[in-house]
């Protein structure tokens, strides 16, 4: 029995580490299109918007990654498609056969409960990756260096929103580092402007695309309510727990 308290005081110390970053270590970036052609502060009702979203590591070890599109509006535009890269972070490629990287642990992007997010990332692994990213067959043209992720939404009613590509404990995400560290995410964001209908696109905007920790746009952004943890952070959690555990009953 004595043996189970280091294991516990383990399991909820790493638990607790989440609530702090602890060293940056990801960044995500996004570039956008528009089927009809219009710029992002320019939107009319029933255009498609396409998000192409990358992501870059310092090649520091990393066990998993969950990473969301969040704080857009659903009743300003709505979720329509996405595509994920089978796996993420690899370290050798030969075509499109990859080794080394984070597979994927769900069937591509999903929108959960929450209607205002979008889970894209949800990638993990028992043995640790170091690549940054680069090396990854896309989901645009399946060529390394290719954006791994593909969201797509269409403008429903007219009004500004914002989008932050990234990982949120509100969300259930985190990046899980040798150790149980959790590492820190830069996230990606983009605002856009629809018009009140066909051809009509006032109203202004903010600047489209901002990437970094921040945003400068007008007002305040609130987070989304805390669902319950997701399965990125439980099942990293439980991974790390069952490691250690295992090393400790061939150590007895």
């Amino acid at each position: 029995m004595r043996r189970s308290y280091p294991l516990a005081i383990f399991c909820v110390g790493l638990a607790l580490l989440a609530a702090s970053g602890a060293q940056s270590a990801v960044t995500f970036s996004v570039a956008s299109s528009v089927a009809s052609g219009n710029a992002l502060d320019e939107l009319v009702i029933g255009d498609l918007v396409t998000f192409d979203i990358t992501l870059r590591s310092d090649g520091e070890a990393s066990y998993g990654i969950g990473a969301s599109a969040f704080q857009w509006d659903p009743g300003r535009i709505q979720y329509v498609s996405g595509a994920a890269a089978p796996s993420i972070l690899n370290s050798i490629c030969v075509s499109e056969n990859c080794f080394g990287g984070l597979p994927i642990g769900i069937l591509g992007p999903q929108q959960f409960r929450d209607p205002g997010v979008v889970s894209f990332a949800q990638h993990l692994s028992l043995t640790p990756a170091t690549g940054t990213g680069a090396l990854d067959p896309g989901v645009v043209t399946g060529i390394a260096g290719d954006p791994q992720f593909r969201l797509v939404f269409e403008a429903t009613s007219a009004g500004s929103t914002l989008f932050e590509f990234g990982s949120s404990l509100n969300n259930g995400d985190v990046l899980v580092l040798a150790g149980g560290a959790i590492g820190e995410v830069e996230s990606a964001f983009a605002s856009i402007t629809i018009g009140g209908g066909s051809g009509d696109t006032s109203g202004g905007g903010a600047p489209p695309i901002r990437i970094g920790d921040g945003y400068a746009g007008g007002g305040s952004r609130s987070a989304p309510p805390i669902p319950e943890p997701g399965a990125a952070l439980l099942m990293a959690v439980g991974l790390t727990c069952v490691s250690v555990s295992a090393r400790w009953h061939r150590r007895s």
